[in-house]
């Protein structure tokens, strides 16, 4: 404000020298001075005031809910049976016997008994069991292609036959077997099998014996033994391989005999002698 008022009188002084000076100006030359300009005042700069940070909400939690109990369950009474009434037996209204009348027996005298030997009574003896008889035929004809029977002498002869047995022959796991080869001089071979040493292999019956070929077989040089029913049900095939001594076999007229179980068979024929020992054909 002061500063105002000193320009304010400055430029009133001014203006009355200018008045009383007009005349003189131009004798005198002197420059008209310029007002110097007035620095206007700065604007007084109002503080923008910061914002107030408004207060964060409270976060009130949310009450977990309370489980309500289980109601409890009350078992409910199985009901109780009754008794039953028991029942009063009733009276059985038994009758009165009648007596009956008394007959008077007349005296007669009874006669004495004779007594009755006593039997000697029979020796009991042992029940004889016939023994199962056994089928005795000839080998049936099953082979379809030229198998002979064979006696191959060696170091260990070797003795190889094929027989068979009839339709409906039923021959059982645990059937013996014995095989024998004669001719007029008497026996050639023979050798058999207790039961229980042929083994089911499949729908076979079969026994192996491999030290029979070394002549240290247990059942008199049996080495193998194949029991097998022939395809299409023709009846049942025993093929027999055997070792052992058969220089006897000198003639050709030899009967061949063997037996598995209950059923057995024979055939008597003419073998063909070879360079090697005999063979017989099957047909």
């Amino acid at each position: 404000m002061a500063g105002t008022a000193r320009l304010l009188a400055a430029t009133t002084l001014g203006l009355i020298f200018g008045l009383g000076t007009t005349s003189n100006v131009g004798a005198w030359n002197y420059p008209t001075p310029t007002p110097k300009p007035t620095n206007s005042p700065r604007p007084t700069i109002t503080p923008t005031p910061k914002p107030t940070n408004s207060p964060r909400p409270t976060v009130t939690p949310t009450p977990k809910p309370t489980n309500s109990p289980r109601p409890t369950v009350t078992p409910t009474p199985a009901p109780t049976n009754s008794p039953k009434p028991t029942a009063t037996p009733q009276p059985t209204n038994s009758p009165t016997p009648t007596p009956a009348a008394t007959a008077t027996a007349a005296s007669t005298p009874s006669p004495t008994p004779t007594p009755r030997p006593t039997p000697t009574p029979r020796a009991t003896g042992t029940a004889i069991v016939p023994p199962t008889p056994v089928v005795t035929g000839t080998p049936v004809d099953v082979c379809h292609h030229n198998c002979p029977d064979k006696i191959r002498f060696s170091k260990f002869d070797q003795l190889t036959v094929r027989s068979a047995f009839p339709i409906g022959a039923f021959i059982p796991d645990d059937a013996d077997l014995a095989i024998s080869l004669e001719n007029a001089n008497g026996v050639i071979y023979a050798a058999s099998l207790q039961s229980g040493d042929l083994s089911r292999r499949g729908k076979s019956l079969v026994f192996n014996d491999r030290n029979a070929k070394k002549g240290t077989g247990f059942r008199g040089g049996l080495s193998k033994i194949k029991i097998q029913e022939v395809p299409n049900g023709l009846g049942m095939r025993v093929t027999i391989e055997a070792y052992g001594d058969l220089s006897a076999a000198t003639d050709p007229t030899m009967t061949l005999k063997i037996r598995v179980g209950q059923h057995a068979n024979e055939i008597t024929d003419t073998w063909q002698q070879t360079n090697f020992g005999w063979f017989r054909f099957h047909n």
